[in-house]
């Protein structure tokens, strides 16, 4: 049969990606992006779901970013919000998910991604998770024409105001804008992406039979 192969987000993929484990995992796995809670933490272990023991320290490092995100004015949220979270890697994590229309993610929902909180820095990273219905396939998100005309500057399809108000600081705007650019032109480029399908096409034909040379054939056309 076809098998896809995962690598689990677990103290070995920290390791490998940070250099150790020490830091805080979190897999939010209910609807809403970093909501305040207020200040005892048992509330947040049902929505924020630690794949890590935290600290007390950490504890309270996520409260903190979770209270300047919902409490913060737009002046102490655009001067605060990079001591939290880093904003580069998650410019760079929103441009790829809008690439690969994944709503059934961060976009969407606001599920199916990781959140490190990185003891090196101690700033949070995004880490994407379960992106098996990109390509504007999660039809459980409006319909095939309104997946068809996404928007770059709103790419969340529900309310998230951390996209929100990321986005809405200029320069993050522009760089986020550069980034899209960026990988259009490299990762993203037409000819690129048609020669990784076709190449898939060939090897998957023989294995998956008719029926799946005509799924394959659909994909390659649209």
């Amino acid at each position: 049969g076809l098998y896809t192969i995962v690598e689990q987000v677990d103290k070995r993929f920290l390791k490998d990606r940070f250099g150790d484990a020490a830091g805080l995992l979190l897999k939010p796995s209910t609807f809403g992006v970093f909501r305040y809670l207020g200040e005892d933490w048992s509330k947040y272990e049902v929505a924020y779901v630690p794949k890590t023991k935290p600290t007390e320290t950490q504890k309270q490092r996520v409260i903190a970013f979770a209270k300047l995100l919902h409490q913060g004015d737009d002046g102490e949220f655009e001067a605060r919000v990079g001591e939290y979270l880093d904003v580069d890697q998650f410019l760079r994590f929103l441009a790829i998910n809008v690439l690969l229309s994944n709503l059934d993610s961060f976009l969407g929902g606001a599920q199916n991604y990781y959140v490190y909180l990185d003891t090196g820095s101690n700033r949070l990273q995004f880490i994407p998770w379960d992106m098996d219905v990109s390509f504007g396939a999660f039809d459980m998100e409006g319909t095939p024409a309104s997946r068809r005309n996404l928007s770059i500057d709103r790419p969340q399809t529900r309310e998230n105001r951390l996209i929100e108000r990321v986005l809405a600081i200029g320069p993050h705007k522009q760089t986020y804008h550069k980034y899209l650019r960026q990988y259009l032109d490299t990762i993203f480029a037409e000819e690129k992406l048609s020669a990784q399908i076709d190449h898939a096409a060939a090897i998957l034909r023989p294995v998956i039979g008719q029926n799946g040379a005509g799924a394959a054939a659909r994909f390659e056309k649209a």
